[in-house]
């Protein structure tokens, strides 16, 4: 099976379960979308996955981790194509995030929110932006505390101009069951149900667990693996 027809039939997959589980909420498949996430895959697939999108009337959402490396592949994979940053960021990093994404999901302090909206300022650029929240409290993500996003919003709404806070992204803490993490993202999808802010979007859920993610509200669901295979195959 040549590598284009693998990865239609992966997304046939990914797609399948996604308009399963959105029917289980009332929900269609085109509430859902699909960041794939490119994070050390070889332009070859993400070519062949944006002219797939391309043939079916969509705009491929592509999902990087690292900006250095997304500079490189950007100017191969031209338009059309959407990109989210989702990836930690520093602050030395914000400038050319800035210039490269189109949403960075991965703001996750007001440091790194200061630096973005200062380049963005820069540039003229009103960047959309998700707050990671650590929603699990694991000391070994970064984020926002619960507790303190709404706070955020409200000073970013009047410090933070080039700055759009258009949604809400998580990454969980590794549980042994997946079906444990199904508390956590429920708990995201209340937090942003109590903020005040119209059409704030839940970016949650990863190839493991991407089902349970939008059965518990997701918005947006991050998958690599399963549509992109194994990254060690990276040949071009």
């Amino acid at each position: 099976m040549d590598a284009e027809r693998e990865l239609q039939n992966r997304f046939t997959e990914i797609a399948e379960k996604i308009a399963s589980s959105a029917q289980l909420i009332g929900k269609t498949p085109a509430d859902i979308t699909l960041v794939a996430v490119s994070k050390k895959q070889s332009i070859h697939k993400m070519l062949a996955y944006r002219d797939f999108c391309r043939a079916q009337g969509n705009v491929a959402v592509f999902g990087e981790n690292y900006v250095q490396e997304f500079k490189t592949k950007s100017s191969l994979l031209g338009s059309p194509m959407i990109s989210h940053l989702i990836g930690p960021l520093q602050r030395n990093k914000a400038a050319l995030a800035v210039e490269l994404f189109d949403v960075i999901e991965s703001i996750h302090s007001p440091e790194v929110a200061e630096a973005v909206n200062r380049a963005a300022a820069k540039i003229d650029k009103v960047q959309d932006v998700f707050l990671q929240v650590n929603i699990s409290q694991d000391e070994n993500k970064s984020g926002f505390l619960e507790d303190e996003v709404a706070a955020f919003c409200t000073i970013a709404a009047s410090h933070y101009l080039n700055l759009n806070i258009t949604g809400l992204m998580t990454i969980t803490r590794e549980y042994p069951n997946r079906e444990d993490v199904r508390p956590d993202f429920a708990k995201l999808h209340a937090l942003r149900n109590r903020l005040d802010i119209h059409g704030l979007k839940i970016s949650m859920g990863m190839s493991n667990d991407f089902d349970i993610a939008i059965q518990e509200g997701a918005d947006i669901v991050r998958v690599g693996s399963a549509l992109f295979g194994s990254r060690a195959d990276t040949a071009a």
